[in-house]
């Protein structure tokens, strides 16, 4: 039997033409022949505090994100790197493709293994007087175009930027068929009762977006300690949230770092936090 692609092109196979197998192909009537099959991808958002000082040590932390391996990792506070310091280490091998942005407060950063597009970094327009912002772009993953923001929004210290900082976030998603994002949103609430759960988490939740943190779906796990110690009082401030058609199969919250500490009496600062995605 002919398939055909879903423009109605003859094919000779069930392969593209750079020799691919194809997700979908279909008959002369438009009916689909196979079904189409998920796509997963493994994203991490780490605010690694510049990848030394209070943040234990560069080596813990690269050891970390390569246990992982995700495909994609969005980091916060590259502090004031005007490269990436782990250029070239063992961790970041695998991940040709890295985006810092320095006229961001603290650098945010993405390091990938997924060509992006279109990447750019922007401010938001409800600043805390620190020059706040996020990366914006794009990849093609499993045939699908998914837009990808990483971000660092404000304390609270400044507590109506925050909030309008999240806004601006669910507005720039709004229209994306496919998104990711990750980021530190320093977020304090611990139940859905609390304020910031209403103010900054519930619209995403709302809007049926799958919500890796502070929500019922996966639960308010804690990411930041105050005092940078484990006796410290913690905070779930660490996200992924995506797009209803980006299932999220599985959150881990990496606890590498309480342990140690634990032991040696290290500081902590963040906990980095993992999703495991389909797209379909």
């Amino acid at each position: 039997m002919a398939v055909y692609d879903k423009s109605g092109n003859a094919l000779t196979s069930v392969y593209n033409k750079n020799g691919s197998a194809l997700s979908q192909a279909y008959d002369i009537d438009g009916e689909e022949l196979l079904t189409p099959q998920p796509t997963e991808l493994v994203v991490m958002s780490y605010n690694v505090q510049g990848f030394s000082g209070i943040n234990s040590n560069q080596t813990m932390q690269e050891e970390i994100i390569a246990t992982y391996t995700p495909d994609i990792v969005g980091l916060q506070e590259l502090g004031m790197a005007s490269t990436l310091p782990s250029v070239g280490a063992a961790a970041f091998s695998d991940y040709p493709y890295q985006y810092l942005s320095p006229a961001i407060y603290n650098r945010p950063a993405i390091v990938s293994k997924i060509l992006l597009s279109n990447v750019a970094g922007s401010l938001f327009e409800n600043q805390d007087g620190e020059q706040r912002g996020y990366q914006k772009s794009y990849f093609t993953y499993g045939g699908k175009t998914i837009c990808w923001i990483n971000t660092h929004l404000a304390t609270s210290d400044n507590e109506s930027a925050k909030v309008a900082q999240a806004g601006e976030l669910f507005d720039l998603v709004e229209n994306e068929t496919y998104f990711i994002i990750t980021g530190d949103f320093n977020t304090v609430c611990k139940n859905t009762s609390a304020t910031e759960y209403t103010t900054i988490m519930k619209q995403f939740v709302d809007a049926g977006y799958n919500v890796a943190n502070c929500s019922e779906q996966f639960g308010f796990t804690d990411t930041w300690t105050a005092g940078n110690s484990v006796s410290g009082t913690w905070y779930p401030c660490d996200h992924i949230i995506t797009s209803a058609n980006i299932s999220m199969d599985e959150v881990i919250v990496d606890t590498t770092k309480i342990e140690v500490a634990s032991q040696t009496g290290q500081s902590i600062d963040h906990l980095p936090i993992v999703a495991v995605l389909t797209i379909t």
